[in-house]
C-alpha cells in the first residue's frame, strides 16, 4: 500500500512540475527587460552608450534576447527593419519614474518641444491620467495609446528622422 502511494504522489508531484514549467517558459510573463548598465549598455541602432535614463527602451525576443535602444524611435527603426515576428515583448520606462512598463499597458505623449536622445519627441507613461495631464500641460502635446503609436511612429517619427539625416 505504501508503495503505491508513493507511485501516485511522484506521479502527481511529476506533473506539477511539467505544468508549472511549461507555464513559466510560455507567454508574455516570461519576458522581463533587464537592468540599464550604464556606460556598459548601447543602443542596437544607433550605437550610442545608453543612459539609465527614462527614454531607453528594450525589445526582448522570442529567443529570450534582450535588444536596448536609447530611444522609442530607434525601437521603431529596428522594427521597420527587422518586423515584428522575432518579438516577444516590448518594454519603456515612465517618463517620472523609470519603472519597465510593457509597450501595450503605456500610455504616451508627443509633442516637439520632448527632449529625448535622438530627438523623437515621445514620452511613455504608465498610465493615461498621468500622460493626459503632461500632455495638456504642453503648447502642442497629443496623447497616444500604443496602437496609435504604432501607426503615429512609422509616419511620424520615423519618417521625420529620415528626412533630417
Amino acid at each position: 500500500m505504501g508503495m503505491k502511494r508513493w507511485r501516485i504522489n511522484a506521479s502527481a508531484s511529476g506533473l506539477l512540475f511539467v505544468i508549472l514549467l511549461s507555464a513559466g517558459c510560455s507567454g508574455a510573463a516570461a519576458y522581463q527587460p533587464e537592468p540599464i548598465r550604464e556606460g556598459a549598455d548601447t543602443c542596437i541602432v544607433c550605437k550610442m552608450p545608453l543612459p539609465d535614463g527614462a527614454d531607453v527602451t528594450e525589445i526582448v525576443t522570442k529567443d529570450g534576447r534582450v535588444l536596448k535602444f536609447d530611444d522609442l524611435g530607434d525601437m521603431y527603426q529596428w522594427i521597420r527593419k527587422n518586423g515584428m515576428k522575432r518579438i516577444g515583448a516590448r518594454f519603456v520606462r515612465d517618463h517620472q519614474t523609470k519603472e519597465w512598463i510593457r509597450f501595450e499597458e503605456a500610455a504616451y505623449v508627443f509633442d516637439k518641444s520632448n527632449k529625448t536622445p535622438m530627438m523623437y519627441g515621445v514620452y511613455s507613461f504608465k498610465n493615461r491620467k498621468e500622460a493626459e495631464t503632461f500632455a495638456g500641460a504642453l503648447p502642442s502635446g497629443k496623447l497616444l495609446m500604443p496602437q496609435e503609436l504604432d501607426a503615429f511612429s512609422v509616419e511620424r517619427m520615423v519618417g521625420s528622422a529620415e528626412k533630417d539625416n
